[in-house]
C-alpha cells in the first residue's frame, strides 16, 4: 500500500477512483421503464444505520436498461452515500454478496470507489460513518428544501491519514468483526443443522397427502386449526423514527442467511403504544411484506436479547401460539413445506404482501405429544447456543459503534 502524504488529512477526491453520481435518472429519461424482475436498483430509501432496509420498495431495471444506467458495475468493497433527502449521509459498504446481485445506483445514491493502493476502504466507511465524518458531511450541505451534498462538496471531504493516528482502537474494531462474523458462521452451522433435522423428523411428512400413510396418532392440520394467531404490527410516520426510546423491529432485520440484523435496528420516539406491539426475547415474528423476488416473504425470526424496550412495524406478524412452541413453529417456517406455497400466495406487484387468512391455511403435519416433546428436548440445546451467540454480537455491535466514534473523535 502507498503512504498518504505525510499530513493529517487528504480530500476524498484524492482517493477515490471514481464516484458514480445517479442524481435525477430515472428509466424514462433513457428511454425505458422499471421492470418486476431484473436488476435491482438501490435508492436513499433503502439504506439506513450501515445497512439495508425496505426490501419490499426495491424496484428493478431489464438487462438492457442497466447497461445503459450502469457505466461501472458496484463493486465490493464500494461506499454508498445516500446524497439528498431527510436521510441524507447515511452509508452502506458493499459487501460480496450485495456485489454479485449487480444492482444498479438508484437517485440520490453516490457509489464511491477507493483507491485500495493509498487507503483501506473500510477505514473510510467507519469514518464517514463516525459522528466526526457525519459531522463533517453536513458541514457541506447545501440546498434549503431538498438538503444534501453534491459531487463537487463531497470530493472535498477531508479523510483523516490513518497512518498518523493511533492504530491500536482499529485492530480492536477489526478484531470485534471478526469475532461476530466467527459468531454468524457458528449459528449458520446450527441452523443448517436444525433445519435438516427438521425435516428428516418432522417436515418431509408434510408432503404427504394421505393421512393413512401418517406415522400413528400424528394429524394433518392446518395452523387455524391449532390456533396459530398472526398479530399484525405497528404503523409509524418519519416523525415516530426521530426518538430514542424503543427498538422497531421491521423487515430490514431479516437477513437472507435467516438470522437477525442488528445494524437495521430502528428507533421510535416515547409515545403511546398499546402493548400487543411489544416483543421480548424468544417471541416469534414473521415477514408479511417484501419486494420482488419474494426471498423474505414468510420468513420467521425470533427476537434476541435487545437493550431497550421493541415493538414491530407493520410489515410483520407477531405469532401467538398456546399448542406449539416457538422453536417447533419457526423451524417449520423456515421449511420449504411452508415458504413456497406462501410465496405464491403473496400477492402485490413492486410491494408482496401475504395476510392472515392465508397464513391460517397453510398446512401442518403435527406429530403426537410424546413425539414432539422429545423433540423439543433434543432441539433446546441448540436454540440455546443461538441465543447465546446472538447475545455476543450484540455485545459487538454495541461496542464497535462506541469505539468507532472514540477512535475519530480523537485524531
Amino acid at each position: 500500500m502507498k503512504k498518504i502524504v505525510s499530513k493529517s488529512s487528504i480530500n476524498l477526491g484524492d482517493i477515490a477512483t471514481q464516484i458514480i453520481d445517479r442524481r435525477g435518472i430515472t428509466p424514462k429519461k433513457l428511454g425505458g421503464e422499471f421492470s418486476t424482475k431484473g436488476h435491482p436498483v438501490i435508492t436513499a430509501d433503502n439504506i439506513k444505520n450501515g445497512g439495508l432496509i425496505r426490501s419490499h420498495k426495491i424496484r428493478y431495471i431489464s438487462n438492457e436498461m442497466y447497461q445503459k444506467w450502469m457505466k461501472f458495475p458496484i463493486k465490493e468493497d464500494d461506499i454508498l452515500l445516500t446524497s439528498e433527502g431527510s436521510n441524507w449521509g447515511e452509508t452502506y459498504l458493499v459487501t460480496k454478496e450485495f456485489a454479485q446481485q449487480n444492482y444498479a445506483a438508484g437517485q440520490r445514491i453516490f457509489c464511491i470507489s477507493i483507491n485500495k493502493s493509498i487507503i483501506d476502504p473500510t477505514f473510510v466507511y467507519l469514518y464517514l460513518s463516525s459522528k466526526l465524518g457525519q459531522f463533517n458531511l453536513k458541514s457541506r450541505e447545501t440546498g434549503s428544501t431538498a438538503k444534501g451534498i453534491r459531487k463537487n462538496e463531497l470530493l472535498k471531504v477531508e479523510i483523516p491519514n490513518p497512518q498518523l493516528i493511533d492504530i491500536k482502537i482499529l485492530k480492536e474494531i477489526n478484531n470485534i468483526e471478526k469475532l461476530t462474523h466467527l459468531n454468524k458462521l457458528k449459528i449458520d452451522k446450527i441452523l443448517n443443522f436444525l433445519k435438516s433435522n427438521f425435516h428428516i423428523k418432522v417436515g418431509k411428512y408434510n408432503n404427504i397427502y394421505e393421512t393413512s400413510k401418517l406415522p400413528i396418532n400424528w394429524r394433518k392440520s392446518t395452523l387455524e386449526a391449532e390456533q396459530v394467531v398472526f398479530q399484525s404490527g405497528m404503523s409509524y410516520t418519519s416523525e415516530n423514527l426521530k426518538g430514542q426510546k424503543y427498538f422497531m423491529i421491521n423487515s430490514g432485520n431479516f437477513a437472507l442467511n435467516d438470522q437477525f440484523k442488528f445494524d437495521n435496528l430502528k428507533t421510535l420516539s416515547e409515545t403511546k403504544i398499546e402493548n400487543k406491539y411489544f416483543v421480548t426475547k424468544n417471541d416469534l415474528v414473521i415477514n408479511g411484506t417484501d419486494g420482488q423476488p419474494r426471498q423474505f416473504i414468510g420468513k420467521p425470526l425470533l427476537i434476541p436479547n435487545l437493550s431497550k424496550k421493541s415493538i414491530i412495524s407493520n410489515d410483520l406478524y407477531k405469532v401467538i401460539s398456546k399448542k406449539l412452541s416457538n422453536n417447533f413453529l419457526y423451524l417449520y417456517f423456515l421449511s420449504e413445506e411452508f415458504r413456497e406455497p406462501i410465496r405464491w400466495k403473496s400477492n402485490g406487484t413492486r410491494a408482496v404482501h401475504i395476510f392472515p387468512e392465508d397464513l391460517n391455511k397453510s398446512s401442518i403435519v403435527v406429530p403426537d405429544d410424546n413425539y414432539i416433546q422429545d423433540f423439543e428436548r433434543s432441539i433446546s440445546p441448540y436454540f440455546e447456543l443461538i441465543t447465546l451467540y446472538l447475545e455476543q454480537i450484540r455485545v459487538f455491535n454495541e461496542n464497535r459503534s462506541t469505539l468507532i466514534d472514540h477512535f475519530f473523535n480523537n485524531i
